[in-house]
């Protein structure tokens, strides 16, 4: 977990692949971490096979 820093602290979130598979349900697992801070970012590692569109 990394934070992003400025006049806001908010978390940095970079689940795998298999973690990311239901969004919905990773976003619920992680929401009790990361609703004190009313946001969080979450950053994806797309393969090298991924077209990012």
């Amino acid at each position: 977990q990394e934070w992003l820093s400025g006049d806001f602290l908010i978390p940095i979130l970079r689940p795998s692949t298999k973690e990311f598979h239901d969004p919905l349900i990773y976003i619920e697992s992680v929401r009790a971490q990361v609703e004190k801070y009313g946001m969080c970012r979450v950053s994806l590692f797309l393969s090298a096979g991924v077209c990012q569109g």
